[in-house]
């Protein structure tokens, strides 16, 4: 079963204790990785989607709001061992080709979908690593559980902030109706309680209120695809209903 949390966190590289991440803006800023294109506060994450690392999932899943830990992960644990397979060379003149100009150190979304990062460029070929940046490495996360949403609405809103972070929400306004009613008591077999179930939950529905920051996201269509698609989901909903003023 899906859990909803919000959790803070700073993940460091196990012996040299380098940071690679971290929800703290005061972490970011002191260790020169503070980004302006980010929201530092804590991040909702769904367990059990295999949305996150599985050895990180599995620690998170025993803890409870309030709860603080360190939880240290094996590569196998984290993301796996570096494979040479990954890295491969490509000849300079397939980029040329798409107008792209490939240099040390920069970062490509492939065709695959995968992302590779520029090695080397040589004798008219590219050396590509597709490895994930943290694969072959030990992690050591400092985790702290903010928020287990319990009502609706904190679920609501925990899922439109994984699905629109980082913008404007005061003005958005959620609104949760059609209560579910408890089914007329009555001998039944099993298989004719689960049906009566599943008829007492129909009815449930979620209206979101957009915020005007929202609207004029490049990718607004996509995501509210996503969040209709999510709050369905998660909060078993039979409709969602989106309203937006332009």
């Amino acid at each position: 079963m899906s859990k909803i949390i919000r959790v803070n966190y700073t993940g460091t590289i196990k012996g040299t204790g380098e940071i690679f991440d971290t929800t703290y803006e005061e972490v970011a800023k002191k260790n020169n990785m503070h980004s302006m294109h980010r929201t530092y506060k804590p991040m909702v994450m769904i367990l059990g989607e295999n949305r996150i690392i599985q050895g990180l999932e599995h620690e998170l899943e025993k803890m409870k709001q309030g709860d603080e830990k360190t939880i240290e992960l094996s590569k196998a644990d984290a993301y796996g061992e570096r494979k040479q397979d990954l890295i491969q060379l490509v000849p300079l003149q397939t980029f040329r080709k798409n107008n792209v100009n490939p240099v040390p150190g920069m970062v490509l979304n492939l065709d695959n979908g995968l992302r590779a990062k520029v090695q080397s460029v040589s004798g008219g070929r590219v050396r590509l690593d597709m490895n994930h940046e943290l694969a072959g490495k030990d992690l050591v996360f400092e985790v702290r559980i903010e928020e287990i949403p319990e009502t609706d609405e904190q679920k609501a809103r925990a899922v439109f902030d994984l699905t629109f972070p980082g913008i404007d929400k005061s003005d958005l306004k959620i609104s949760i109706g059609g209560a579910k009613k408890p089914a007329k008591q009555q001998v039944m077999t099993p298989e004719q309680a689960v049906k009566a179930e599943d008829k007492t939950n129909k009815g449930t529905f979620i209206t979101i209120r957009m915020p005007k920051s929202a609207l004029g996201l490049n990718d607004y269509q996509a995501r509210k695809l996503v969040l209709s698609q999510d709050l369905k989901k998660y909060l078993e909903a039979d409709s969602v209903k989106i309203e937006e003023e332009y």
